[in-house]
C-alpha cells in the first residue's frame, strides 16, 4: 500500500496488526491523497507461505484535518505525536548569539525540550532528549537516543521541527554534530517528508542550511541504529560519538540582512510553498553526494533498509537483490544482484524492478550501474515496460545511464542471468570478473530538467523522428503538480464505441468520434494532469464532438502545467494503424502537444488551423498513445502579445484502429510510432511503381560546409543583430563553420538570427550539424522553420549533434537562432547565477544539406557491387557481394563473423531512406548465426526491430514499417556482443547448422504514395 499527495509518492504502509495513526502535512490549498493498494506488485509467479496472521487489506478510519494552531488528535496504539500552535516569535528566553535579522531562534537555552517548545515534536523507539553533553553555543543542545542494543536490532527516533505558516520564505540554519559513522548508525534529513540527505562522520559542530518557501514545512532528522542491518560489528572506533547533537536553530527571511554563520553554511535544499517540494543537492555525508536540481524522486539506498521502506522497488526470481557496502557510486550503500554462485552452474535469473510514479508526466530516470558481468558467466539485461532496452555488462567501474520515459506508469526492470545460455561446463573464469551487478543513485527528471552528462551510452536507444536526434531545452525551475488519473484504462473493447459514427472507415476494428458523449468514461480512454482534457461541441472534424485540452494559461497568467489524455489499444490487436484527427492550435512558446506511444516522445504538434489527419503504425498487442498538452514548456516568466486568431487549444477527433492489410484513409502522416516486424504484406496505401528505379533525387540538393569562409554558397541572410561569422574555431569537419556568440548580441534580450530560404518541387529533408554549449536562462539556441519554433539545440559535451527537419514542398525559410536571455530575467540575476561547467555561450553550425526524397527502389545485387543505391557500410569486417547463396537471381549480399578479425566487433551496411509519405521495407534474409558467438540484427533509426540469433537453413521475408522523416535502415552482423574472452568462447560448443554468416537479398522500398 502506497501513499501518494499530489501524485508525489510519500511513503509505504505495511506490516500493521492494528490501526495506527498517521499524519500528512499540508500547505494551503487544494491537495489529493490517495492510499493505493497493489495484489502482487513485484510480481511474483509463486507465493512463499501465507503468514497465519497475514490480514490482506487496507482499512482506513477517522479522516480529519487538524488546521494550523490546533491541538494533535487524541492517542491511539499507534505511535505518539505532538502537534500544536507554532509561535511566531523567537521561543529561546536566553538565547547565547542571536542572530541579527533572525525572525526565529531556539538554542533550546529554555531547557523545556520538547515540552516547551511546541514546533519541536519527537517520535520513534526512543525519544531525542534535552542535554548539556555539548553544545554549540549556551548550555544545551538536544540529542539523539542511544538505541543501541546487544541484539544488534534495527531502531530509529526522529526530531521534527514544523515551521510557521505565517513565515515568509528564507533559510533555516542550524548546528549539527552527526557523530554517527555507517555500518553502526546514521542520520538522514528529510524536509517535507522527501529524504534530502544524510549526517555523518562529524568531531565537532558544523552548521547546515535549508533554504524554505513561505509557508508551513517539516524538517526532520532521524537517528538509525544499525541501519542495514548487521548481524555483527566490525571493531568500534575509540574516538566514536555515536548520536547526533542539534543546537542554534534559526530562520533568517529571504531579506534579512547577511550573516556570517559559524563555522560554514551548506544550503542543501531549495523548498517551494507548495506540499510538494523537489529534491536538490544533499548533504555531503554518506546519504546522496549530489541530487541534481529538479529531481521529484531519488532513491541513493542509503536508508539502508532495502527493501523495506522502498515501495516503489521489487526483487522476484531465483534470489533477492540485496543492500550492500560492498561498492557505491556515491555515498555507502547500492542493491547488488545476489551471488547464485559458480560451484552449481545450474542457471538463474533475479530481477530487481523500479516502479514509476504514475502520476509523473514526460522525464528521464537516471542511474548508476556497474555490470560486472561478462558472457557466457552472466549477464544484465534492461527492460522498460517488458520491451528490452539495453545489455550491460563488462563494466569495471560505475556509469551513469538514462532511461526516456513519457507520462504515467512504467515498470524497468534489470534482470540478472547466471549462465543464461545453459553451459554444462564452465570455461575458465577470468580473474577479473567480478561477477554482479550494481545499482545506485536512481532518480526521477522530469522533462526540461537535464541530467549529469552519461558516462556510458544511454540506455533508451534513438526513436524515429521527423527529423534527425536534437536535444530540447528547456529551462530549470520546479516541476508541475500532477493529478492522479482520475479513469483507468483497463482493456478496451473490440467494438467501436461510437453509437452514432458520422463516418465508421471500412474494415475499421475501433472507432470513437466521441459521439456518445460520455467521454472521459470510455474505459480505454484516461485523463490526468494540471487539468483534464474534455467532451466539446466547440470544433469537430465531423458530427458534433471532440475532446478538448483544458485551458491553462491565458495573457497575463505563465504556469507550466500539463494536461495529458491516453488511448490504451486492445492487446488482443494485431498490427495496423491508427488513424486521428487534430487540430492542434497551440503555439510555441505559449504551448505545445507532444505525442507519446508507449512512453517513448513521437511528435511534436502545434501551429494548426484546422483538423488534420495522423497516423500511427503500430505493432501487435496493446500500445498507449498520449497526447499531451503543455502550457508554457519554456517556463518563460513573461509571455510575448498572444497572436491574433491564436486558438490555444488541442482537439482531437475520429480516432480509428485499421488492422493490417485493410484498407485505411488518406492520411497526412506525422510522428515517429513503433516500427512493426512481421510476415510480408503489401499495404494498399503503398503504391509501388512499375520499374523500380536507382535512388536518385527527385529535387536539386545542396551542401554548405562554409569552407568558402563566408555566407555566399547559398542564398543566406541575416536577421536580428548581424553577428553570424563564418570563422576557424571549430568546424564540424574541413577548416571552417558558421559561428554564433551570446556576448556579441548587445540588447539584453535580443537575438541573432541565420535563415536559409528554399523553394522545395518536392518534399526534402535539411540536415545540419551543430554544437551548442549554451544554456537555460542565459541564452537559447533554436531551430525555427517558417517563424515557427521546431525545437532547441545545444550540447552539453565535446561532441557535434546531427540535427534535422523533414520539409513539404513549396517555399519556406529555415532559421538557426540564438537568443540572449530570452526569458526576460534580470540582469543582477543571470550574474549571480553560476552557469553549468559546459556552458560557453555560443554555437557552430555546418555541413548544413538538402536531401531529396527516396523513391521505391529494388536491389538484388545485380550490379555486382553496393553502387546501385546509396548504401554505406561500416564497422570492422566489410559485408561484399557472393554468388554463394542467393534468394533469386545470381548474388546476394553477406557477412560473416570470421571477417572480423578481431575476438568481438560490428560490421553494418546501412540505407537513408527520406519520405514525406513513410512506406514499407521488406527483404529477404538468411541468418546462420547462433549466440553467443554472434547474432544478426535489423534496426531502425538505431532500435532493433529484428534480432536472429538461431541458425536457420531457409531464407526468411521479413517487412518494415517505414515512418515518413529521414530514417536509417541497418543490417548489422554483431560479432561476440557479449565480449567473452577468446580462450572461454572455445568451450561453447557450436550448434549444429551454424555458419557464422548471414546473406541478404531482395530488398523493396515502396513509398507510399497519395492515391
Amino acid at each position: 500500500c502506497l501513499v501518494y499527495v499530489d501524485g508525489l509518492l510519500r511513503g509505504n504502509v505495511a506490516a500493521m496488526t492494528q490501526f495506527q495513526t498517521q499524519e500528512i502535512v499540508l500547505s494551503p490549498g487544494g491537495h489529493a491523497i490517495t492510499w493505493s493498494y497493489t495484489f502482487n506488485p513485484v510480481p511474483l509467479v509463486v507465493f512463499p507461505p501465507i503468514p497465519a496472521d497475514y490480514i490482506a487489506a487496507i482499512f482506513i478510519d477517522d479522516v480529519y484535518f487538524l488546521p494550523n494552531g490546533a491541538t494533535t488528535m487524541p492517542p491511539t496504539a499507534g505511535p505518539s505525536m505532538k502537534v500544536t500552535s507554532i509561535p511566531e516569535n523567537p521561543v529561546s528566553i536566553a538565547p547565547t548569539s542571536m542572530p541579527p535579522g533572525a525572525t526565529y531562534y531556539d538554542g533550546f537555552e529554555q531547557g523545556t525540550f520538547p515540552d516547551g517548545d511546541d514546533e519541536w515534536t519527537t517520535v520513534g523507539d526512543g525519544s531525542w532528549e534535552l542535554t548539556s553533553e555539548r553544545a554549540a553555543s549556551g548550555v544545551y543542545s538536544i540529542r539523539s537516543p542511544d538505541l543501541s542494543n546487544e541484539e544488534l536490532t534495527t531502531l530509529r527516533s526522529s526530531v521534527t521541527m514544523t515551521t510557521n505558516p505565517n513565515w515568509a520564505g528564507g533559510t533555516l540554519l542550524y548546528s549539527v554534530l552527526a557523530g554517527v559513522n555507517m555500518p553502526y548508525d546514521n542520520c538522514l534529513v528529510y524536509v517535507d517528508g522527501i529524504v534530502e540527505g544524510g549526517l555523518s562522520d562529524m568531531t565537532e559542530f558544523e552548521t547546515q542550511g535549508i533554504e524554505v518557501g513561505p509557508g508551513r514545512h517539516t524538517i526532520t532528522w532521524t537517528y538509525t541504529f544499525n541501519p542495514v542491518p548487521l548481524p555483527g560489528f566490525p571493531s568500534i572506533p575509540g574516538d566514536r560519538i555515536g548520536a547526533v547533537f542539534i543546537d542554534d536553530v534559526y530562520l533568517r527571511p529571504i531579506d534579512a540582512i547577511p550573516m556570517t554563520p559559524s563555522p560554514t553554511v551548506s544550503i542543501v535544499s531549495t523548498v517551494s510553498p507548495s506540499s510538494s517540494p523537489t529534491p536538490s543537492p544533499a548533504l555531503t555525508t554518506v546519504a546522496p553526494t549530489s541530487i541534481p536540481p529538479g529531481a521529484i524522486y531519488y532513491g541513493g539506498f542509503e536508508k539502508g533498509t532495502f527493501p523495506d521502506g522502498y515501495g516503489e522497488w521489487g526483487t522476484a526470481g531465483d534470489a533477492s537483490w540485496e543492500l550492500t557496502t560492498e561498492r557505491a557510486a556515491s555515498g555507502v550503500y547500492s542493491i547488488r544482484s545476489p551471488d547464485l554462485g559458480l560451484d552449481n552452474i545450474t542457471p538463474f535469473t533475479s530481477n530487481v524492478t523500479f516502479f514509476t510514479n504514475p502520476a509523473w508526466n514526460d522525464g528521464t530516470v537516471v542511474y548508476s550501474v556497474l555490470s560486472g558481468v561478462a558472457m557466457p558467466y552472466d549477464d544484465l539485461i534492461l527492460y522498460v515496460d517488458g520491451v528490452i532496452r539495453d545489455n550491460l555488462s563488462n563494466m569495471v567501474e560505475f556509469e551513469t545511464k538514462q532511461i526516456q520515459v513519457g507520462p504515467g506508469a512504467h515498470q524497468i526492470v534489470w534482470s540478472y542471468r547466471f549462465n543464461p545460455i545453459k553451459l554444462a561446463v564452465m570455461p575458465p573464469l577470468p580473474n577479473s570478473h567480478i561477477g554482479a551487478a550494481f545499482i545506485d543513485d536512481v532518480y526521477f527528471l522530469p522533462a526540461g530538467f537535464t541530467s549529469a552528462p552519461s558516462t556510458g551510452p544511454p540506455a533508451s536507444l534513438p526513436v524515429p523522428g521527423t527529423a534527425a536526434p536534437t536535444i530540447v531545452v528547456r529551462p530549470p525551475t520546479a516541476p508541475p503538480t500532477d493529478q492522479s488519473p482520475i479513469s483507468v484504462s483497463p482493456t478496451p473493447p473490440l467494438a467501436p464505441t461510437t453509437i452514432a459514427p458520422t463516418s465508421t472507415p471500412p474494415e475499421a476494428l475501433y472507432y470513437d468520434g466521441f459521439e456518445r458523449g460520455t467521454f472521459p468514461s470510455d474505459i480505454e480512454w484516461s485523463v490526468a494532469g494540471d487539468g483534464l482534457w474534455e467532451l466539446s461541441s466547440e470544433r469537430a472534424t465531423s458530427g458534433v464532438f471532440s475532446i478538448k485540452s483544458p485551458m491553462l494559461i491565458d495573457a497575463d497568467d505563465t504556469p507550466t502545467k500539463n494536461a495529458n489524455v491516453t488511448l490504451s489499444t486492445n492487446p488482443t490487436w494485431g498490427d495496423g494503424t491508427l488513424y486521428y484527427s487534430v487540430l492542434a492550435g497551440v503555439n510555441m512558446p505559449f504551448d505545445d502537444l507532444l505525442l507519446y506511444v508507449d512512453g517513448e516522445l513521437r511528435a511534436e504538434l502545434s501551429g494548426m488551423t484546422e483538423f488534420q489527419v495522423e497516423k500511427i503504425e503500430l505493432g501487435p498487442g496493446r500500445h498507449t498513445i498520449t497526447w499531451s498538452y503543455k502550457s508554457n514548456p519554456n517556463q518563460l516568466d513573461n509571455f510575448p502579445p498572444l497572436p491574433s486568431g491564436r486558438i490555444g487549444s488541442a482537439f482531437i477527433d475520429d480516432v480509428y484502429f485499421v488492422p493490417g492489410g485493410a484498407p485505411g484513409l488518406p492520411a497526412v502522416p506525422t510522428g515517429s510510432p513503433i516500427a512493426s516486424i512481421g510476415s510480408t504484406t503489401t499495404s494498399p496505401s503503398v503504391v509501388a511503381a512499375n520499374t523500380p528505379s536507382p535512388n536518385v533525387a527527385s529535387v536539386d540538393e545542396f551542401f554548405d560546409g562554409f569552407e568558402t569562409g563566408d555566407l555566399t554558397a547559398l542564398d543566406w541572410s541575416l536577421s536580428g543583430e548581424q553577428e553570424w561569422m563564418v570563422d576557424e574555431t571549430k568546424p564540424f569537419e574541413g577548416i571552417f563553420s558558421a559561428h554564433i556568440r551570446t556576448d556579441d548580441i548587445s540588447t539584453p534580450d535580443g537575438f541573432a538570427q541565420l535563415d536559409l530560404g528554399v523553394d522545395l518541387a518536392t518534399a526534402a529533408f535539411v540536415q545540419f550539424y551543430f554544437y551548442a554549449p549554451v544554456s537555460m536562462p542565459f541564452e537559447s539556441f533554436n531551430l525555427q522553420v517558417d517563424g515557427q519554433f521546431l525545437r532547441g539545440l545545444s550540447t552539453e559535451d565535446e561532441t557535434w549533434a546531427e540535427g534535422g527537419a523533414f520539409l513539404s514542398s513549396g517555399l519556406h525559410t529555415i532559421s538557426w537562432r540564438l537568443e540572449k536571455n530570452p526569458g526576460g530575467a534580470p540582469e543582477a540575476a543571470l550574474e549571480n547565477l553560476k552557469p553549468p561547467a559546459y556552458r560557453l555561450g555560443e554555437a557552430w553550425l555546418d555541413n548544413v544539406a538538402l536531401l531529396g526524397a527516396t523513391p521505391s527502389f529494388l536491389e538484388t545485387w545485380e550490379s555486382g557491387d553496393f553502387t546501385a543505391n546509396p548504401w554505406m557500410l561500416s564497422g570492422v569486417g566489410d559485408w561484399r557481394i557472393t554468388d554463394s547463396d542467393a534468394f533469386e537471381g545470381a548474388n546476394s549480399a553477406t557477412i560473416k563473423s570470421d571477417d572480423i578479425e578481431a575476438n568481438s566487433g560490428i560490421s553494418e551496411l546501412s540505407i537513408d531512406i527520406i519520405t514525406e509519405q513513410g512506406g514499407t521495407l521488406t527483404f529477404r534474409i538468411l541468418p546462420s548465426v547462433s549466440g553467443p558467438f554472434e547474432e544478426g540484427n535489423v534496426m531502425l533509426d538505431g532500435i532493433v526491430v529484428a534480432s536472429y540469433s538461431s541458425p536457420m537453413s531457409d531464407w526468411i521475408a521479413q517487412e518494415i514499417a517505414i515512418q515518413p522523416g529521414k530514417r536509417k535502415v541497418t543490417f548489422q552482423l554483431n560479432k561476440n556482443s557479449g565480449g567473452i574472452g577468446a580462450e572461454q568462447i572455445g568451450f561453447i560448443p557450436s550448434p549444429a547448422g551454424r555458419k557464422g554468416q548471414m546473406w541478404l537479398d531482395r530488398i523493396q522500398f515502396l513509398a507510399t504514395v497519395e492515391p
